[in-house]
């Protein structure tokens, strides 16, 4: 409170004065500003966790008493390790789409041009070409949450579509 009444205080001499005295106050205004902020008396937060976790750092030097007190940590989550973390322990897994009589090859070519959106519309009919001749083809070759997203919306088109560890995909080409 002090500091905003300080602030208040100098701001309206900085309205009154001339301009030379003018940028006196102001530069007077920014010093005290900076030294309120040195003490930590002043803080500048934007984003909601950032306040958050200042609140927590103010409560923490009230209880000086505690192990952590007066330490704030924002943990910043690096989403590319994340997919690395995530990816290594569910590695490669296959999503697999079946033969049946009842669709179309234009039908099932659309449906994976839709769904997996890396496919080309002739890899898609390539696919599903392989689907019809020999019983089966790998659509795609994902970690396991992201198969599980293919299969369930081919699924919903009325495709027969399932997933299998690559490792354990006989036949395997490239999981060994």
């Amino acid at each position: 409170i002090f500091v905003i009444a300080a602030c208040c205080v100098l701001g309206a001499m900085v309205e009154r004065r001339p301009r030379a005295s003018k940028r006196l106050s102001l530069l007077a205004l920014l010093s005290l500003v900076a030294a309120f902020f040195a003490e930590g008396l002043l803080t500048f937060a934007s984003s909601p966790a950032v306040k958050g976790s200042l609140r927590v750092a103010r409560r923490a030097q009230g209880q000086p008493d505690l192990p952590d007190a007066g330490i704030a940590v924002i943990e910043k989550v690096d989403r590319k390790t994340q997919m690395k973390e995530q990816f290594e322990k569910e590695k490669w897994w296959r999503v697999l789409l079946h033969n049946d009589d009842i669709h179309t090859f234009e039908y099932v070519t659309n449906c994976l041009v839709k769904v997996v959106q890396h496919l080309s519309r002739r890899k898609a009919y390539n696919i599903t070409w392989e689907a019809h001749s020999s019983g089966k083809a790998t659509v795609a070759c994902v970690w396991k949450a992201l198969a599980e997203q293919f299969c369930l919306k081919l699924q919903q088109d009325g495709l027969t579509v399932s997933i299998a560890p690559d490792s354990k995909f006989e036949g395997n080409k490239g999981g060994q």
